[in-house]
Formats: C-alpha cells, sequence, structure tokens
C-alpha cells in the first residue's frame, strides 16, 4: 500500500450513510432489522447523530444518551462503525422559544421560523454556548467508544431551491452585520472608510 489508510482503526472502504435511528425509538425491532439489512447490504460506516439534537436534549440541560448508547453498542457488536455527527443540523423547538435570537435573520431582515435545516444565527452568543455544551457532552461520552470511527462537524447552512443547493455563511441580523463591519475594520484599521463606502456613518 503505498499510502497509510485514513482511518487507521478502520482500514476498509467505508461504505454507508446517514442513519438516523431516533425517528424509530418508539418502533420495537426496527434496530434489529435495521442492523440485518445492514449486514445484508455490506455496509460498514453509519453517520449517526446529524439531527437528533432535541432526542439528545429534550429540555435544555436534561440530556438522554441511553437510545444512542445503544446504537454504538450495536453498531460496533456487527463490525460497523460510526461517523458521530454534532447534531446541530436540526435545532430543538425548546431552544428557537426561548431564545429566539438564535434564528436566523434574511437579507430582508426577516427572522426565520422555527423548523428549517441550519437556519441558525452563527453569531448568537446563545446558539455557539448550547452547541459547544452538547458537542462537548457527546465528546466526552464517546471519544473513545469502540463503534467511534470520527466525528463530522456541521458549521453551514444549506438553502436550497428548485435548480441547486447554495451554502449560505451569514445571517443579517444586527449581531451578524455589526459582527462583519468590525471584524473587516479590525483587519484594516480603518472604520472612517468603511462607513463611508456604505453611505456615511449613520449605518454604523
Amino acid at each position: 500500500m503505498r499510502f497509510a489508510p485514513i482511518a487507521t482503526k478502520f482500514p476498509h472502504f467505508l461504505h454507508g450513510g446517514d442513519y438516523n435511528p431516533e425517528q424509530w425509538l418508539n418502533t420495537p425491532g426496527i434496530l434489529d432489522e435495521d442492523m440485518r439489512l445492514a449486514r445484508l447490504a455490506h455496509v460498514y460506516t453509519m453517520s449517526v447523530g446529524i439531527f437528533s439534537w432535541v432526542s439528545l436534549e429534550p429540555q435544555e440541560g436534561q440530556y438522554d444518551f441511553a437510545w444512542l448508547d445503544e446504537v454504538m453498542y450495536r453498531l460496533a457488536e456487527n463490525n460497523m462503525v460510526a461517523v458521530l455527527a454534532t447534531p446541530s443540523g436540526a435545532r430543538p423547538a425548546w431552544l428557537s422559544a426561548k431564545y429566539p435570537e438564535v434564528m436566523r435573520v434574511d437579507a430582508n431582515r426577516v427572522r426565520d421560523l422555527h423548523g428549517g435545516r441550519h437556519n441558525h444565527c452563527y453569531t448568537s452568543l446563545t446558539y455557539r454556548e448550547k452547541t459547544q455544551a452538547i458537542t462537548s457532552k457527546l465528546a466526552k461520552r464517546y471519544h473513545d467508544h469502540p463503534g467511534q470511527l470520527s466525528c463530522l462537524a456541521r458549521s453551514f447552512k444549506v438553502k436550497t431551491t428548485r435548480d441547486s443547493f447554495v451554502i449560505v455563511t451569514a445571517g443579517d441580523c444586527s449581531w451578524c452585520r455589526h459582527s462583519a463591519i468590525f471584524s473587516v475594520a479590525k483587519k484594516s484599521r480603518i472604520i472612517g472608510e468603511i462607513s463611508w463606502s456604505r453611505g456615511g456613518p449613520c449605518w454604523l
């Protein structure tokens, strides 16, 4: 072999896909059947936890890892590995209701409603705090789990249209606007020029 495998823990071709067993937690036997079908398909890798935030933290500060413990165990038992994702792809409803500032504001200064994928305000200190909390819990719990191969960090918003997927990296709330302005100002050290280029100092 000319190059060492990227994943030395599992030096094989990674065949698999996204797996969301939390959607069927109330369906007895579904995990058994999933494992059976995965073996038949020679699946080796599952990306888990991508949209599982509310299943892992159903209420603020109250965590439930029992179902994910079982999934991780069953994957390892069946000679499969998990790519464990940060669950920030789908924010819990309790987070949006209690902290509306975590929802994105679009270019028309309209705040998104809860329910869309990746519609977070990345500048929100609350959003950063809450994602750090749940991600830290996952890292501490599963960092040396035999069923974990690697991690998948969700760090972008995908806005879909009929014809394409567009990666969106910034919102338009007051925090986002001021953060962008002063970030550039800090680098250029010419905040006055930035102000006038935007039509005058009144915009700052």
